[in-house]
């Protein structure tokens, strides 16, 4: 069995996941909370806990970054190649995202055409390199190496994928207990994710901020929105009835179960089982 992890700052979640028939089944999963402000020390504590939670005993894990943590935008820029488009980033990087290139990791991917003939879309993605030399040295110290360390939104579309889901463009909103999660995926990228909280009396105001993100990238010609549910309950149900009547009509709505486990698991261990299913990370 092999362990994935998304990390933030405040959180670890960790599945432990095995081969199965119809592609890859989470065996176990489990979350250990970082306290504010962690060092290496923290986070070393944090995984141990964790790999007791799930009964990992292996010494390798492949993990993503909480995309809190590594903010992801899609940006238009000239037609060129990947060493040309990563020098592009590298010498203007602040452009882009709130960091400057030596106090970053950085990854990137192309997500499809510009508006010009001449132009593309790119996904851009980085996080402080402070935190995450943090997060290895704290693994590292609780007897863990990381294989790989990725973006939350690349490794969650590769579950999705694994999970049966195709299309050229759809958005995927999962409902957890305090927040509803937007991701938008073209040509298998991720171009957009936004977090919103959920209030109980107002579900309608995350519905409005899915049609206001969907408008915006309305040339990409979304062709569904699924909706992930962490747990059943009443505000669960009440949203999922709020998204397919006001957004229907335009993008089909779709509830969706993701197939590997027993009990119904949210994105952040599709993310987490996601990290297992790739082969590059943040450079």
């Amino acid at each position: 069995m092999h362990l994935g992890i998304l990390m933030s700052t405040d959180m670890l979640v960790g599945v432990l996941a095995e081969p199965g028939r119809r592609g890859p089944r989470i065996v176990h999963s489990a979350a250990a909370s970082i306290p504010a402000g962690a060092d290496a020390a923290a986070v070393a504590a944090a995984t141990r806990r964790l790999r007791s939670l799930l009964g990992a005993r292996d010494r390798w894990a492949w993990a993503c970054l909480d995309d809190r943590e590594a903010p992801l935008r899609s940006v238009e820029m000239p037609r060129m190649r990947p060493r040309e488009i990563a020098r592009t980033i590298s010498l203007d990087l602040e452009r882009y995202l709130p960091f400057r290139h030596e106090q970053a990791y950085v990854d990137f991917a192309v997500v499809g055409a510009g508006g010009d003939p001449d132009r593309q879309r790119v996904a851009v993605a980085g996080t402080p390199r402070g935190w995450v030399d943090t997060l290895v040295a704290g693994t590292k110290a609780a007897g863990l190496e990381l294989r790989r360390l990725e973006v939350e939104a690349i490794c969650l579309e590769r579950s999705l994928r694994a999970a049966g889901l195709q299309g050229r463009a759809y958005g995927v909103v999962g409902l957890e207990p305090e927040q509803a999660r937007l991701v938008l995926f073209r040509d298998r990228q991720p171009v957009l994710t936004r977090r919103m909280p959920v209030d109980p009396h107002l579900p309608q105001e995350v519905v409005r901020s899915v049609q206001f993100f969907l408008v915006q990238d309305r040339d990409a010609g979304f062709e569904a929105l699924h909706v992930v549910a962490e747990r059943p309950g009443s505000l669960i149900d009440e949203l999922g009835a709020e998204l397919s009547s006001r957004i229907e009509g335009e993008i089909p709505v779709h509830a969706l179960t993701l197939p590997f486990a027993s009990t119904p698991v949210g994105l952040r261990e599709a993310a987490a089982l996601g990290c297992l299913l790739g082969k590059r990370g943040l450079r």
